[in-house]
């Protein structure tokens, strides 16, 4: 493991600039003892053919001839783990190696400021985020190899454009059960045996809400888990005007 008080021969990482984002209010530094996890994508081990987009590969093609090569995932592991950081998680066929450490190591070793901050028109119980801002660096050693880093900033990319209104007359709703009869949706249709994917971009849901709304509509409730990308979780803020109202939505529906 390298002197943490030698500097590193870092280089910088091309896209990864992050310019202030208004709405959100930095409160000070992380606390030194708590853990960060990153998510390093790598190059390909060769590019993507002009065919791949009219002949579409298999989930097997595409892992194996265009995943990350194990010399880079060796190099990669070996090199940010002398530098203090843990690997977690490396899947060559997606090109993603997840990493973890100590808060001051992880800046260290990405070449960045992490802070913990909140939305401008949070509460006092509002959820608290990190964030980043300018450019990302890495080690010399993996200029080239190692295209993205994601996951330091975890404040939410995306937001709801909705907003309630109070109803200009009053409104006659349907539950899905009942729809399903006016349509005359086949009886005994569950959905058992299916997966669907529903893709969030923020907020998150609460297992008890969903208990609670499917059994208002007398069906058990299906089975929900949250998979997280790229450092992305279920992490609901429990604003309804929000991210929150579009996800449980989403999985309503659904």
């Amino acid at each position: 493991m390298t002197d943490p008080q030698k500097p590193l021969d870092l280089v910088p990482l091309p896209g990864s600039d992050r310019p202030d984002r208004p709405g959100f209010q930095a409160h000070g530094g992380l606390a030194p003892d708590s853990r960060v996890e990153a998510t390093l994508v790598l190059r390909r081990k060769a590019e993507l053919p002009s065919s791949a987009f009219t002949q579409p590969l298999t989930r097997d093609e595409l892992a194996e001839g265009y995943g990350a090569s194990p010399e880079d995932v060796d190099l990669v592991r070996r090199t940010l783990e002398g530098l203090g950081l843990t690997v977690e998680e490396v899947d060559a066929g997606a090109r993603r190696v997840r990493v973890s450490g100590p808060v001051q190591t992880v800046a260290r070793v990405f070449g960045t400021d992490l802070a913990e901050s909140t939305r401008d028109d949070a509460g006092d119980d509002a959820p608290t985020y990190r964030q980043r801002t300018g450019g990302l660096s890495i080690p010399a050693a993996l200029s080239g190899v190692v295209t993205a880093v994601l996951g330091l900033d975890d404040r939410p990319q995306a937001r709801a454009q909705f907003r309630y209104v109070p109803a200009a007359a009053v409104n006659t709703s349907y539950t899905p059960p009942q729809l399903g009869t006016v349509y005359s949706f086949p009886e005994g249709t569950d959905g058992s045996g299916q997966t669907i994917a529903i893709i969030e971009l923020g907020g998150g849901y609460v297992q008890s809400d969903l208990d609670t709304y499917f059994a208002g509509l007398g069906i058990p409730t299906p089975s929900v888990r949250a998979v997280g990308v790229d450092g992305g979780s279920n992490a609901p803020d429990g604003n309804p005007n929000g991210a929150d109202g579009e996800v449980m939505l989403d999985i309503e529906v659904a």
